[in-house]
């Protein structure tokens, strides 16, 4: 207990700034010539490692040249070589023989096959760009892979409330990242004050989630002035202009390792500013600056009790369907105590900052998983908003009702007849349905379908579920277009995201020149399982005929 309450203490002490150093220009650099780095270690002790300059690499695809270096000391040793995390950590020469010392730029680059002592430096220089207009910032594009690329130093992802089989979720986000992601469970988050603050060398957090879930990058601060903050030396997403919560972390260890050493953090709960920006040559931040985040309120309920959570997820609408899908898996998992099969129904309250309101309302069931079939619902109408072609989806806030049961409450279309199959343009066809509740007594359903005056000849009737597009379907960004040419603007999507058709519903369509016409949707109490298809002709009865059946 006493070493929690220390653990706290140490984020409330107000860290005094060194003075800004000037930079040390590239052109000064000499082979041989001794420096040192700075890094965060256990306990908030900013710690000192040696390092020499081997060379430049010049003109790499980045854009900007790299500095190789090799790093020493007991911190490096005892850790195995450069840890993840330690991005961004500040690297100092002197010049001339000055005491002053001068900033070369930022630990950012390793050699993950080679030797873990070796790293390359972003300049401070190129770090500086990341406050100019994004015209003037280099892209450039990363460097090819092999057994002799350098790549970005492993960032630890900690992940506060989030299981392990959860994170197989973050696969979309790990897999986008130009970085290489460390993923780590960690206990939580460490409270943090506002008279905290940070300084070259300082651990931070970069949240992607806060709330009652925490997912956030580990990284290092490479300085501080008047406000600004520059960090990592390499870019977190590649997103450009964002706005990620910048908070301080508390380093708990270093774990030594032969292949990825690494820092364990929490991270804090108070945030110090936003980032920024997001580019090849690092993060760029503004102390104070509060970021823009999506609040995302998530009931969950059964037949006793309700659970209620809050989580904030930055704006960024490629990152909302992940995020979105992490945390409701989590929460599902954390109030179910168990991976087992059930049925779920999701009602989505989306808020727009235009005033603007889409009400959702979906079923799902899995035999075996329920939370991650929910999971993936829950994170469609987000993911459906973020790659429309009309408008940015301007949120302003996401509420989302979960109620769900243990029970499969779901229902087989078996087949399908009719009374008559001759029937007239514009007459009622009697159907009858029967379904096969899931290990329940079938039911046999009797439905009234006015068919249209249109019609005529031997037609096609289809009686399907409503169920939703298959979830486990990989679909690219590209192809994946969930609306059809009637959808013509934003206006026109959010009305047929209002009437999407539900897993419970059974859909009755005429086929027609190949192409589905919807005649009839019906609510049942379970979900709709099945598709079945009666053929149908209809006649013109001439006024004999007519007259002759009277």
């Amino acid at each position: 207990m006493q070493a929690c309450r220390a653990k706290i203490v140490l984020t409330f002490v107000l860290v005094v700034a060194i003075a800004t150093a000037e930079d040390f220009p590239l052109s000064e650099l000499v082979e041989g010539q001794n420096g040192f780095g700075v890094t965060e270690g256990v306990g908030g002790k900013l710690e000192r490692f040696p390092i020499k300059i081997l060379g430049v690499q010049e003109d790499p695809s980045l854009g900007f040249p790299l500095i190789i270096i090799r790093a020493e000391g007991e911190l490096i040793d005892q850790a195995e070589g450069i840890s993840a995390g330690m991005s961004g950590s500040p690297v100092y020469l002197h010049k001339d023989d000055q005491q002053e010392k001068s900033l070369l730029g930022a630990i950012a680059y390793v050699f993950p096959e080679s030797d873990h002592h070796l790293a390359l430096v972003t300049p401070i220089s190129a770090m500086r760009g990341l406050f100019d207009e994004p015209e003037t910032i280099p892209f450039g594009t990363w460097p090819t892979g092999g057994l002799t690329a350098a790549v970005p130093v492993a960032t630890p992802l900690l992940l506060s409330g989030v299981s392990s089989r959860t994170i197989d979720r973050l696969g979309p986000l790990l897999r986008e990242s130009p970085l290489n992601f460390l993923p780590i469970q960690t206990g939580g988050t460490v409270q943090s004050d506002e008279s905290t603050s940070l300084e070259a060398g300082s651990a931070i957090s970069i949240q992607l989630v806060r709330g009652d879930i925490t997912v956030a990058a580990i990284g290092t601060v490479t300085e501080v002035a008047n406000g600004e903050v520059l960090a990592l030396g390499h870019s977190l997403l590649g997103l450009g202009n964002v706005s990620f919560p910048l908070t301080t972390a508390d380093i708990i260890h270093i774990v030594p390792s032969d292949l990825v050493p690494f820092k364990l953090a929490n991270s804090g709960t108070h945030i110090l500013g936003s980032i920024i920006q997001d580019r090849f040559a690092g993060l760029a931040g503004n102390i104070d600056k509060k970021p823009d985040l999506l609040p995302v309120n998530i009931s969950l309920s059964d037949t006793r009790n309700t659970l209620i959570r809050k989580v904030e997820i930055v704006r960024e609408e490629g990152l909302y369907p992940t995020l979105l899908q992490v945390s409701v898996q989590q929460l599902l998992d954390e109030i179910r105590n168990e991976v087992s099969g059930g049925t779920s129904e999701l009602a989505w309250e989306i808020l727009f900052q235009t005033g603007d309101r889409l009400t959702m309302l979906q079923q799902t069931s899995h035999r075996d998983d329920l939370a991650l079939a929910t999971s993936k619902i829950a994170a469609e109408p987000l993911k459906i908003l973020s790659i429309n072609p009309f408008e940015t989806p301007d949120l302003k806030q996401v509420n989302l009702n979960i109620s769900y049961e243990k029970y499969l409450r779901t229902a087989e279309l078996v087949n399908v007849d009719a009374a008559t199959l001759d029937v007239a343009p514009g007459e009622v066809l009697v159907a009858y349905i029967r379904l096969q509740p899931y290990r329940g007594q079938a039911l046999v359903e009797e439905l009234l379908i006015d068919l249209p005056q249109d019609l005529e000849g031997k037609v096609a009737l289809v009686f399907r579920s409503g169920q939703y597009r298959d979830q486990d379907q990989e679909q690219d960004k590209e192809d994946y277009e969930p609306w059809d040419g009637d959808i013509l603007s934003f206006g026109d999507l959010l009305v047929a995201l209002r009437d999407e058709q539900q897993a419970s519903e059974l859909v009755i369509e005429v086929i027609t020149d190949g192409k589905a016409r919807l005649l009839q949707r019906q609510i049942f109490p379970f979900i709709i399982e099945g598709q079945e298809t009666l053929e149908i002709e209809i006649q013109n009865l001439n006024q004999d005929e007519a007259e002759e059946e009277q």
